[in-house]
């Protein structure tokens, strides 16, 4: 059988290498026997290491044979034999925010050279921005802008100057 040349071969199998035909298959003249011997590859993920071992496949194989599942936002990383998957989460957040008023300054022929006045009051408005915070193993790593929404426009301050 095919166990019985691979141990005539001095060869001694992991339970993970695996071959081309099944052990128990009888030997026939001109047989080729390949095997894929299994490597070590170490994964980690929520704070734990679980070392597997692989014939081939890609990284997302070697997790699964792991157990560890990944959702969608999920990202792996590979340093040779060494796989890390991070947990990536997003979270929208609300704030209200002060639009600034600006200060507009006009020149005006019917005033003196010193004097200045305030023909409109400045006045703050409002803005609603939503953020979407993006957290790696439970860590804020970045922020963005998702969205902004003004709901009072600021009044720009106008002063006449001579």
């Amino acid at each position: 059988t095919v166990a019985d040349a691979v141990a005539k071969s001095g060869m001694t199998l992991k339970q993970s290498d695996v071959l081309n035909f099944p052990k128990d298959t009888l030997l026939k003249e001109g047989m080729s026997i390949s095997i894929q011997i299994a490597f070590p590859v170490q994964i980690t993920a929520d704070g734990k290491t679980t070392a597997v071992e692989v014939v081939g496949g890609t990284v997302e194989d070697a997790i699964r044979a792991a157990g560890i599942s990944m959702d969608e936002d999920d990202e792996s990383t590979t340093d040779g034999m060494e796989i890390r998957v991070d947990r990536v989460d997003y979270q929208l957040r609300t704030e209200k925010e002060t639009i600034a008023f600006k200060k507009l300054t006009e020149k005006s022929v019917s005033m003196y050279t010193d004097q200045r006045k305030v023909v409109q009051k400045g006045e703050n408005g409002e803005k609603e921005v939503t953020y979407k915070d993006r957290y790696v193993n439970g860590k804020l790593v970045k922020t963005t802008v998702d969205s902004e929404k003004v709901l009072k426009a600021a009044v720009n301050q106008k002063t006449l100057v001579g």
